[in-house]
């Protein structure tokens, strides 16, 4: 059985953006064998704007244990058995810059990697993932900050209309302050093959890349979101859970249900309301305009020609796997058949704003455990 490898090329992105390509995972499914490649690689390039210039990098000699491995024979795994697998990548982020800066950590296929162009890909469907934060001050402590979860899971950060296999996913967004005691943040991520993998998998290559998205602070509106909590009766809710995409902005309200959101980047997240019996899931979009607006993106939407479950996921700001449950869908996206001509979404809000602070906004809970937003 042949190892799959070899990638020479980095994700870039120009202008105000530095990507840095952190992590490399190749697994190639062969029958019902399966193999394994890890390897990484780094660029350093320096970014000059116009405000400073900003040095993000990725450092390998962060830990020696950053070596190419391989195993064979891997099959796919439970999600407890892959988070006591000692087998992952570290994520060193330092900036060196005289500026804090804003970054996102992505996830998507590597197709630099992807040598083999005449077998399929692996569905995003099977891929699974977990991305630990690591104590600066001992590596050996650290706290799970996203997953065990699926790619589908992930608002998609980036859309390639022609070829979904070139699209990015938001795992979390954070921020790393200029030079100095808080310039530096380390992550494992590890990434797995999903137990609930069909022969469907049998045959195909699965190259996936985690990266680094950063921009200087500021060089893109963010925002802080401030408004109060309520039930279904309209009654506010104390001492509930605000989390925004894994954990990157997550708050707790107050006695009277109020909370306070600072710093939320443009772009679409996952939401999850946790009450102390109940998880109420959904997506926001936040991005700059104009004037203030505050309203649902759809409830339903119908099927176009040329478009497919990674289009609508993208334009409606919610994620596949929330539009596969919705409907009740079964298959996998590479073959997902959207034949019906309406389909149902789970909440999705959008908040057009030309000013950084949103005030007064109203998140009211319903009974299908979502949620609405108004002002």
């Amino acid at each position: 059985m042949k190892i799959k490898e070899g990638f020479k090329k980095l994700y870039a992105n120009k202008n105000l953006f530095i990507a840095v390509c952190v992590g490399i995972l190749t697994i190639s499914v062969i029958g019902v064998s399966y193999s394994a490649f890890f390897t990484v690689q780094t660029n350093t390039v320096n970014q000059e704007v116009t405000t400073g210039t900003l040095n993000v990098l990725y450092s390998d000699s962060y830990i020696e244990a950053n070596k190419s491995f391989d195993t064979n024979d891997l099959q796919p795994m439970s999600d407890s058995d892959a988070l006591n697998n000692s087998e992952a990548r570290i994520i060193h982020i330092e900036n060196k810059g005289t500026l804090p800066s804003e970054y996102t950590l992505t996830i998507g296929y590597d197709l630099d990697a992807y040598k083999n162009k005449d077998s399929e890909l692996t569905p995003i469907d099977f891929v699974r993932f977990a991305v630990y934060e690591i104590d600066t001050t001992n590596e050996n402590r650290k706290t799970l900050i996203s997953g065990p979860q699926n790619i589908t899971d992930l608002p998609i950060y980036y859309l390639d209309e022609k070829d979904n296999t070139k699209n990015r996913y938001t795992v979390l967004v954070d921020t790393i302050e200029a030079e100095g005691t808080d310039s530096i943040k380390n992550y494992q991520v590890k990434i797995w093959l999903s137990d609930k993998a069909t022969p469907a998998a049998s045959h195909t290559y699965f190259y996936i890349n985690s990266e680094i998205v950063a921009t200087v602070e500021g060089a893109k509106q963010s925002y802080d979101l401030s408004g109060i909590l309520k039930d279904s009766n309209g009654s506010p809710i104390s001492n509930a859970t605000i989390d925004i995409q894994n954990g990157s902005k997550m708050v707790q309200t107050n006695e009277t249900g109020n909370f306070n959101i600072s710093k939320l980047p443009s772009g679409t997240y996952n939401v999850e309301i946790k009450t102390s019996d109940k998880t109420y899931a959904g997506n926001l979009t936040i991005r700059e305009g104009e004037s203030l607006s505050v309203a649902s993106m759809a409830s339903t939407f119908s099927t176009e020609t040329n478009h497919d479950i990674y289009d609508y996921a993208y334009i409606n700001g919610t994620t596949i796997s929330k539009i596969i449950a919705k409907n009740n869908l079964e298959g996998i996206t590479n073959n997902l058949d959207l034949s019906s001509a309406t389909y149902s979404l789970a909440s999705t809000y959008l908040i057009v704003s030309n000013t950084n602070e949103i005030t007064d906004l109203n998140i009211s809970l319903t009974g299908d455990n979502g949620f609405t937003i108004a002002q």
